[in-house]
């Protein structure tokens, strides 16, 4: 039956033609027995109310929204409901204002452009006095700060001080190194026979240490002023290879000490 379609066209035309007269209405419905009339226009009674319904629930709806509107939109409602043809003369009537707002939009957007460009003249006028700064400040320093090349006279002297500083430094060293000998001459007379000058440094090698000797002579030990460990360092005066010893100089002792040679060796 919901695939049956009644429109204009569900009409019998007659032989006649398609005047009026000849035209005959056909009961939709006419293939519908009595009961499954009456359920069928009980269902359209009850959708129609129901879509009324909905209609009157809507237009309560709107009317609520109506009334919690301010006085003057609900009034500007009605008369749009009342003038349908008033928006459109409003419309109109805003056209030429809406032009001069663009001629406005216009004439900004031009300002705005035109400061734009006075911006980028400031930006590059403002690079241009860094620049020529920097290269004020570059030239001063050439001028006034830079390190000027030493001249060839002031270079000559600087050598021959250098030189006479090297010169004045080896004959330092070579007087410290001759007063240990001229310090040495007064030992010569306390060295016994047999003692050949050495002037070197030796190390003591003995694992228990070396006793140091006023006189050559191991068969005592009153004679003994110190005992040094093994490594000690001392300065030999000279030694006597015949009967293997040493006289020597500790460091901090101002005398001259004998040891035995078996037990040093040169540094």
């Amino acid at each position: 039956m919901s695939n049956k379609v009644y429109n204009i066209n569900d009409y019998r035309r007659g032989p006649g033609g398609d005047t009026v007269e000849n035209i005959r209405i056909e009961d939709p419905l006419d293939f519908l027995d009595a009961t499954e009339k009456e359920a069928y226009i009980r269902e359209r009674h009850r959708e129609e109310n129901e879509r009324l319904k909905q209609v009157e629930e809507e237009e309560k709806k709107a009317s609520e929204a109506a009334r919690a509107l301010p006085d003057e939109e609900r009034a500007r409602i009605k008369r749009d409901t009342d003038d349908p043809m008033r928006g459109e003369r409003v419309k109109h009537a805003e056209q030429p204002r809406r032009r001069r707002m663009d001629y406005d939009e216009e004439e900004y957007e031009e300002e705005e452009e035109d400061d734009d460009g006075s911006s980028g003249i400031l930006i590059a006028s403002g690079v241009l006095a860094l620049l020529i700064i920097a290269v004020v400040l570059f030239i001063f320093w050439i001028r006034f700060m830079m390190p000027k090349p030493a001249e060839p006279e002031a270079e000559e002297r600087a050598i021959q001080q250098a030189v006479q500083q090297e010169e004045k430094q080896e004959r330092e060293d070579a007087a410290d190194e001759a007063a240990p000998e001229e310090e040495w001459d007064e030992y010569d007379l306390l060295l016994p026979d047999g003692y050949v000058r050495t002037g070197d440094v030796v190390i003591v090698t003995a694992d228990r240490g070396l006793n140091l000797r006023s006189a050559p002579d191991s068969a005592s030990n009153d004679n003994i002023v110190i005992k040094v460990a093994r490594d000690t360092k001392l300065t030999r005066i000279a030694e006597n290879p015949v009967q293997g010893w040493s006289a020597v100089i500790l460091e901090g002792l101002d005398e001259m000490l004998f040891c035995s040679s078996d037990y040093l060796k040169t540094e």
